[in-house]
């Protein structure tokens, strides 16, 4: 991974109690032995759930899941490691308490949340570790846990819900945090799972089944499953197993593991076999682990399920070809489960009569009927629940998950992605080469759809791009588009990638790609590319330049009749501006609340008026066209009395200011007003003043001044209006 990450991890904190009293009592010698092998014995149920350590800190251990490489279930790998220590440490207690005369015991806390990950120290010394406020958070959820428990934090029991039983515990003010936080005890993982509906996969699990029956009948079958992370691969399986009828193994290579066939190493105890070490003669292991299979599957038609097999070592598919080759003709169904970019690096040509499936993305209406299947009673509007369905693209594990994330959280309105769908789309794009996952990120900057010709300007190591491009579309990272144009396959994979890449590092993409946007000579799209360049300039948050762009920009998107981009841009104008002159911001309120009364939405604009009216005062003109404003919006919002009073105000406002058109069209405003209302006197005493202002120039007037007021409205009518 690069020197410096955005990472979702997991971080899991512990504290072993009682080697204070040791220390005291027994030689320095055998206390460093003692906790040498107590601390390598909780290291050893970290790895094995695919962990590390991060450090040991005096009595603690600090351990992440997630990092250097992430998998689909890094919390749930977190609490099944924490759940070991627990009970690994009561059994080397209990030997202590009986060889020494001392007991230990542990607290362990976990969180789960965004971390930067990289080296951290001097030139002359640094590590690698993590740093972050759920970093802070895992060790004050360890501070505040009793001895003998693991405790949780929201997000990681949000993330492992129906996996494990929890136990709410009651709010805890915690260091650091305004509010109290909820934390979870961790009591056990559950045998059995909280499954969603199983939807869209009919068809693959109907041929399962019926490969399933032939291998039961004495004919070895081999079946793969491909798909990527989340695409339901293992929830086909356990559909599978819940009326299979045979006797089940089931094994998982695991990542970085360096160990020989690794694939089968689960398998051992099970087996009664031990794995070589390197270097020694493998015949005999190859004959050995033959020997257990095929008395288990004599005895019983045997289901042999081999997960993740694109973590699996050379060594495991040598065993696995040699036991093609000796099983043949037994009951015996092998099913190999892998994620689809590994498809051309595994060597499935040396596996005969393999027949393959490949779980694609659900479609549109199995996404939606998944929805409202995990939504049960529950209701959400329709146009969230389309949002989520397009958001997922088609990953039942990423939509399972956001609508638990909505449905949890008691919201209205689309959430952060889940730790658990982050570090699914992770675990992906970490087996990527270097080279293709920095073209994936890079292009995550450029947008949910992007050129190839932007992304080798945005960083030209990358140029010339089309062979990283077209390994990112056969690994369904991406999707083409028309010629040099690309699409992420879904949102949620451009916006894990985005945030796995430092801010600073983000905002020198953004700095490029938006000047390139700006450069651009093509003047058939100029205002699409002005806007272009002022969204990335905003998100590298640009100063002065960003607020130039953003409000150049909010005028090209009301030329062109969008407002609602209009008012995207004037709002970040807003936001960007450091209004040392107050007018200044005054005059963009004003633009705002025009733009705000142009896509009808009244209140928000009288609320942009009235705040630019304060900073305005010294303005006289802006002041007279800001009550015209108001008074236009009390109309729309049906309170003509209001109206009224801002139409007086603005005409009474023009003062002695010499007679102009827009002038006497004030005043016929104010009139009119007046006269909507049925204040025929009040509306005639205004129309006298517009007659008045005739005399004086010396124009004859169009009516004589003893008119009613119906005669008197309809002729001054045309005079206020424009040429």
């Amino acid at each position: 991974m690069p020197v410096e990450q955005r990472r979702v991890v997991t971080v899991l904190f512990a504290d072993v109690s009682g080697f204070t009293a040791m220390s005291e009592a027994l030689d320095p010698e055998d206390v460093r032995q003692i906790m040498n092998d107590c601390f390598g014995l909780l290291s050893k149920e970290v790895y094995a759930q695919g962990g590390m350590i991060d450090k040991y800190i005096g009595d603690n251990v600090m351990a992440l899941f997630g990092v250097p490489e992430a998998h689909e279930d890094d919390p749930a790998r977190a609490l099944r490691a924490a759940l070991a220590m627990q009970g690994a440490l009561a059994k080397f207690s209990e030997r202590l308490k009986r060889d020494r005369g001392f007991s230990v015991a542990m607290r362990i806390g976990l969180n789960t949340g965004m971390v930067v990950a990289g080296e951290v120290g001097s030139s002359e010394k640094s590590a690698f570790t993590v740093m972050g406020d759920t970093v802070n958070l895992a060790s004050r959820i360890e501070h505040h846990c009793r001895p003998g428990e693991v405790w949780v934090s929201r997000p990681t029991a949000l993330a492992v819900w129906g996996r494990f039983e929890l136990l709410r515990q009651e709010p805890i003010a915690v260091k650091g945090k305004k509010l109290p936080q909820v934390f979870f005890q961790a009591v056990r993982e559950l045998t059995g799972t909280v499954d969603g509906p199983l939807t869209g996969r009919s068809s693959e699990l109907s041929r399962l089944k019926a490969v399933l029956q032939e291998a039961r009948a004495g004919q070895m079958r081999v079946v793969t499953v491909s798909g990527e992370a989340g695409a339901g691969k293992t929830r086909l399986l356990r559909e599978l197993l819940k009326d299979a009828g045979c006797d089940t193994l089931r094994s998982a290579a695991l990542p970085r593991d360096a160990s020989l066939y690794g694939l089968f190493a689960p398998l051992a105890s099970a087996l009664g076999f031990e794995l070589p070490a390197a270097g020694q003669p493998k015949g005999d292991f190859f004959l050995g682990v033959e020997r257990a299979l095929r008395a288990r599957a004599q005895a019983a038609p045997l289901l042999l399920v081999l997960e993740d097999c694109h973590f699996a070592d050379a060594g495991s598919w040598d065993l696995l070809a040699f036991l093609l080759g000796a099983l043949s003709g037994l009951p015996l169904m092998i099913v190999c489960l892998y994620r689809p970019e590994a498809e051309t690096s595994l060597p499935w040509s040396t596996v005969p009569g393999r027949q393959a499936i490949d779980l694609r993305p659900l479609g549109p209406q199995d996404r939606l009927t998944l929805i409202e299947a995990l939504l049960g009673p529950n209701e959400l509007p329709a146009h969230l629940k389309s949002g989520l369905a397009e958001s997922s693209g088609g990953n039942a594990f990423f939509l399972t998950e956001l609508v638990r994330n909505l449905l949890e959280s008691d919201a209205d309105s689309a959430l952060p992605t889940p730790a658990s769908v982050q570090g699914a789309v992770l675990a992906r794009v970490d087996r990527l080469p270097a080279e293709v996952k920095l073209a994936l990120q890079v292009a995550s900057v450029l947008g949910l759809e992007f050129s190839a010709y932007l992304l080798e300007r945005a960083e030209p190591s990358l140029a010339p791009s089309g062979e990283l491009l077209a390994q990112l579309v056969e690994r369904h990272y991406l999707e083409p588009r028309e010629e040099g144009h690309y699409a992420f396959a879904h949102a949620i994979m451009q916006d894990v990638c985005y945030g796995s890449i430092l801010k600073e590092r983000r905002a020198h993409y953004h700095r490029l790609v938006s000047r390139l946007w700006e450069n651009c000579t093509d003047d058939d799209c100029r205002g699409h590319q002005l806007m272009r360049a002022a969204d990335h300039a905003y998100w590298a948050r640009e100063g002065a330049r960003a607020v130039d762009l953003n409000w150049r920009a909010a005028l090209v998107a009301e030329m062109n009749f969008s407002g609602d981009k209009s008012v995207l841009f004037l709002q970040r104008v807003m936001e960007l501006s450091s209004w040392e002159a107050p007018p200044a911001k005054g005059r963009v309120l004003l633009k705002l609340g025009d733009v705000y009364n142009w896509v009808f939405e009244p209140d928000r604009s009288l609320a942009c008026y009235l705040e630019a009216l304060d900073l305005l005062q010294d303005e006289p003109a802006q002041v007279v066209e800001l009550y015209r404003k108001i008074a236009t919006v009390y109309n729309i919002r049906g309170e003509p009395r209001r109206a009224e009073e801002m139409f007086v105000k603005a005409a009474e406002a023009l003062g002695g200011k010499p007679v102009t058109r827009h002038s006497l069209a004030l005043y016929y405003e104010v009139a009119t007003a007046f006269f909507r209302s049925g204040r025929d006197e009040d509306a005639k005493a205004w129309i006298l003043r517009i007659m008045e202002q005739y005399k004086k120039e010396g124009r004859r007037l169009p009516v004589p001044e003893d008119a009613d007021i119906y005669r008197l409205m309809p002729a001054f009518s045309d005079l206020v209006k424009p040429p």
